[in-house]
């Protein structure tokens, strides 16, 4: 085929894409074609067909490979779109897909891609399909006139002992004997997802998270991270691609004359709690005291004493981050104020790794007490709505939170109607002095509703270890977990009364229904420009599944299901953090409004324009 017949063949076999303009450069013997997709047509999700809102272009080439060595490149501006359910994914480009004719005599590049890098034309194909946006590529020479030809796609498996000797860190494949016990060591929860990465490096240092991202990117690997693996649905474990282990990354740095400290991703609420408490300092840790820092503030950080102090991302004063291009930078309210925004309310979205997050830290209050009531929940309504009633009556520094749960052995005979079902009561006063926390609890004592308690305790000092350890009773390590979080503002008792019978039938004992409710004059939970966490909510809560044998999996999902669908028609948003989108990717957006959805997205074309990071649900299903 001469280069006049196959220029024809070439402009015919792309249609509908049309020509834009060509460049000539006999010289140099080649030429190069812009091509332009069709302007009307919708942008479609490559894995489901889905329409979806576009994301950014970014210029692609497919340079024809000739025996004659004269130089045809195809070149277009490929469209990405953002899938809810996929993520960020560049369109399908019909002559580029495997089979097509044209596919099976090209090979795909970035057009800034340096000549000669990587050496071999296997490594070439291995970097440049993932650059490409996993577009599949043929390695066939363009052949002879009326020659056949086969098309075949080649990935090259990186060279991983190279990547071991670029770190200080460990890397496991799929070959090591320990692959799959550092893989389930990835995800707290019992309940392990089916999905599997290339490869997991376990970081050292800082210097180890850069070695690692270049490295990823260099060998076309999709990124995500793992703090303490807490989240809901395993998203540290991605089909494919690099797991970035953490977990050495546990150093901090107090400074109580500022009331500040520097910490790294991977220390819990509870180890946090205790070295800001040696230097008589606070933060707004989360409840569960295993979590690690990282993942929860990236989320937001549904806190202690969030009335008073806030959501823990406000109190986040600047990250610092190892970018997708490999640079360690930071963002605070001076310096890469976008990303700064991004980064508090982002959660497992984020496009980027934070090593370090810089905390304004708060005086320790010196006499936290609790309050706990136990109601029948015969008496539910009424006790509902005159607590949610005394909460605004009550400062902003108290917790108050309403619990359905199994009742104390000692109250099971008096709840036995239900199935040893009761409803728990828990306000947690955050005061400097007892007397504060006594008269900040005290309105619970004056209600009527109180006469019908079951039992009661009024302002039991405790403190943040004691938080601890009631919090994790209720949600406790090694078990099979599913969870669920509402944000709303409806009437807690409709949506609690709604909830009741549903929960009496629990099929393990140890789930729980829990909701946090406003104190004081302010919501709970309202919005705020200055972040990308985006809730505006007066109670704020949810439903977990907790049981402990596989063979029970079928009966607690079942019910899990339920409890979310007498829910729904009280939800208004979810929480990042604590919602299981991977079941139902409208998740994702349904945590955010309209207007922060669009700016995240804007902010991640800037920061991370190659999709090097799986982001929210890349790599969470097969193709």
């Amino acid at each position: 085929m001469h280069n006049h017949e196959r220029d024809a063949w070439i402009l015919d076999m792309v249609q509908p894409w049309t020509l834009a303009d060509v460049l000539r450069d006999e010289s140099a013997r080649s030429v190069v074609y812009w091509l332009a997709r069709p302007g009307d047509s919708p942008l479609t999700c490559p894995e489901c067909e889905r329409p979806c809102a576009g994301y950014d272009s970014q210029p692609r080439r497919w340079r024809l490979l000739d025996e004659d060595q004269f130089q045809t490149v195809l070149e277009g501006n490929v469209p990405r779109c953002s899938c809810p359910e996929h993520g960020v994914n560049p369109i399908r480009v019909p002559w580029a897909e495997p089979g097509h004719p044209i596919a099976q005599f090209v090979e795909c590049s970035d057009p800034g891609a340096s000549e000669g890098d990587p050496a071999t034309r296997r490594g070439f194909l291995a970097s440049t399909v993932a650059a490409a946006g996993s577009l599949l590529v043929g390695g066939a020479v363009f052949p002879e006139e009326g020659a056949g030809a086969e098309a075949t796609v080649t990935r090259a498996e990186p060279d991983w002992g190279a990547l071991r000797r670029r770190i200080k860190g460990e890397v496991v494949t799929p070959n090591d004997p320990d692959f799959a016990s550092v893989r389930s060591s990835l995800v707290w929860n019992k309940i392990k997802p089916d999905r599997s990465p290339d490869v997991i490096v376990r970081v050292k240092n800082e210097q180890d998270v850069v070695e690692a991202i270049n490295f990823a990117r260099e060998n076309g690997l999709k990124v995500v991270n793992k703090g303490g693996g807490h989240t809901w649905c395993g998203l540290s474990v991605r089909h494919g691609g690099m797991t970035i282990d953490l977990s050495g990354l546990n150093e901090s740095w107090i400074d109580e004359a500022t009331q500040t400290a520097v910490i790294q991703p991977v220390i819990s609420n509870r180890e946090l709690a205790r070295r800001l408490g040696e230097h008589n300092l606070a933060f707004p840790i989360g409840h569960c005291p295993t979590v690690k820092a990282g993942g929860y503030l990236l989320n937001g950080g549904m806190s202690w004493n969030m009335g008073h102090w806030g959501p823990a991302c406000l109190s986040v004063e600047a990250v610092e981050f190892v970018t997708a291009d490999g640079k360690m930078i930071k963002a605070s309210a001076t310096e890469h104020q976008d990303l700064y925004w991004a980064a508090r309310g982002c959660g497992p979205g984020m496009f980027a790794v934070a090593t370090r997050f810089h905390l304004k830290c708060y005086p320790l209050p010196k006499a936290i007490a609790t309050s706990n009531y136990f109601y029948s929940l015969n008496d539910l309504k009424a006790a509902v709505d005159e607590v949610v009633a005394l909460g605004r009556t009550m400062p902003d520094n108290v917790e108050l939170s309403i619990f359905l749960i199994k009742a104390p052995a000692e109250l099971a005979e008096a709840c036995k109607d239900h199935n040893g079902k009761v409803c728990m009561v828990v306000a947690v006063a955050f005061g400097m002095t007892k007397e504060e926390s006594e008269a900040a609890l005290a309105p619970l004592e004056q209600g009527t509703v109180v006469k019908k308690a079951l039992a009661r305790t009024f302002n039991e000092p405790t403190d943040f270890e004691g938080l601890s350890i009631a919090s994790g009773e209720s949600w406790p390590e090694n078990h099979r977990n599913l969870c669920e979080n509402q944000c709303s503002k409806a009437r807690p008792s409709d949506m609690l009364m709604a909830l009741r019978d549903k929960f009496v039938e629990a099929p393990s004992a140890k789930s729980v229904i829990v909701f946090c409710q406003s104190t004081g004059s302010r919501n709970l939970l309202e919005p705020n420009p200055e972040v990308a966490l985006s809730i505006d909510a007066t109670s704020y809560g949810g439903s977990w599944a907790i049981w402990e044998d596989e063979a029970d999996d079928a009966a607690n999902r079942k019910w899990q299901d339920e409890v979310i669908a007498i829910m729904k028609p009280f939800t208004s948003q979810h929480y990042i953090g604590e919602t299981d989108y991977v079941q139902d990717p409208a998740r994702v957006q349904e945590s955010y409004s309209a207007e922060k959805w669009k700016r995240l997205e804007e902010v991640r074309a800037k920061y991370d324009p190659q999709g090097l990071f799986f982001g929210f649900l890349g790599g969470t299903r097969k193709a």
